[in-house]
């Protein structure tokens, strides 16, 4: 069994491996989505507007440590 820790706001296993790290990014990204839905669904709001909001807002949740990642092909279809 993998031990965990959150360091800075990554989750680091003594395995080395990131899926657990990968999978909290991607249900906060989901999270930080669904705050945002009603902007990104207001059709009064021009399209390009709302991609720059999707961009700045929840790409960085996702992104955020993805240098330190080791991706596998199964981990990069998922994201």
């Amino acid at each position: 069994m993998s031990e965990k820790f959150k360091y800075l706001g990554t989750i680091i296993s003594n395995d080395g491996k990131t899926n657990r790290e990968i999978s909290a990014r991607t249900a906060q990204a989901k999270i930080n989505f669904q705050k945002m839905k009603t902007i990104l669904t207001n059709k009064y709001i021009s399209i390009e507007t709302r991609k720059r909001a999707l961009q700045r807002y929840r790409e960085p949740v996702l992104m955020y440590g993805c240098e330190a990642w080791t991706i596998s092909k199964q981990i990069q279809n998922k994201l």
